[in-house]
């Protein structure tokens, strides 16, 4: 029998030397392409990680709801999306949110930071038009005059709005007449509003409106937390000339 042929051995290993580059120069010039395209891939790489990255940070921004509840002194006590707020002059706040406000509208009210009572008077929100993130929140006392108020705000915008977490109607004798589950209320003039969980890091947003049909009565309306319950907001109503006066209201909490 004729013994099998043996396996043919690896090969050496040997320079391969490339064909010359048209128009000579030979290897020279090839690594010299090579590190080229290594420079254009390694360019065009780090490109699409900031392409990538910035529509990303977009999303993530975009979806943020946007609320803030501010002190007289500018400060803000708590919030979402909010990336500064500044006190310009006497009852003039500027707050600069992360993302563009474009199509969004805005509710302000006058209250505490925290427990406390708020003075009689209202906020105007102004969307500024030399920045896209950016609004203007006036605060006046119920004389009119231009004062250092605190204020909650929310910025309501299509598909990213916050979301109402809790909410309540309050006829003028303080009665609930409807609300989310398990909420109830008591008081008059100054009312409390329990929820069936905590809101210490929420804001509240209230306007005097009927419980029913009718015409909302002219005055003002401030809240802050309930200092009993870290489930409640405290609502104070008063009439148009700022003396408390038992009104009917709506309330709002974001979260």
């Amino acid at each position: 029998m004729q013994s099998p042929s043996p396996s043919p051995a690896p090969p050496t290993s040997a320079t391969v030397v490339p064909p010359p580059w048209p128009g000579g120069g030979g290897s020279g010039k090839i690594a010299t392409a090579l590190a080229a395209v290594a420079l254009a891939v390694a360019v065009v790489a780090v490109g699409l990680n900031f392409v990538v990255a910035g529509p990303s940070t977009a999303r993530t921004a975009t979806g943020v709801p946007l609320w803030a509840v501010v002190a007289e002194n500018g400060t803000l006590a708590r919030g979402s999306g909010v990336l500064n707020v500044t006190l310009s002059r006497s009852g003039d706040y500027n707050v600069t949110f992360v993302r563009s406000l474009s199509g969004c509208s805005f509710a302000a009210t006058l209250g505490t930071t925290a427990a406390g009572l708020e003075p009689p008077g209202s906020a105007v929100v102004t969307v500024m038009t030399k920045s896209i993130s950016e609004v203007a929140v006036a605060t006046f006392n119920s004389t009119a005059a231009q004062t250092d108020e605190s204020f909650h705000l929310v910025a309501l915008c299509p598909n990213t709005a916050p979301e109402i977490q809790f909410w309540a109607i309050v006829a003028s004798d303080g009665d609930l007449v409807s609300g989310s589950p398990h909420s109830n209320s008591s008081g008059s003039e100054t009312v409390g509003v329990e929820f069936g969980q905590s809101v210490t890091n929420c804001a509240f947003i209230a306007g005097l409106g009927e419980s029913t049909s009718g015409t909302p009565p002219a005055g003002f309306v401030t809240v802050a937390r309930l200092f009993a319950s870290a489930n409640g907001v405290f609502v104070e109503t008063y009439d148009s000339s700022g003396d408390y006066s038992a009104e009917p209201f709506h309330l709002e909490v974001y979260c």
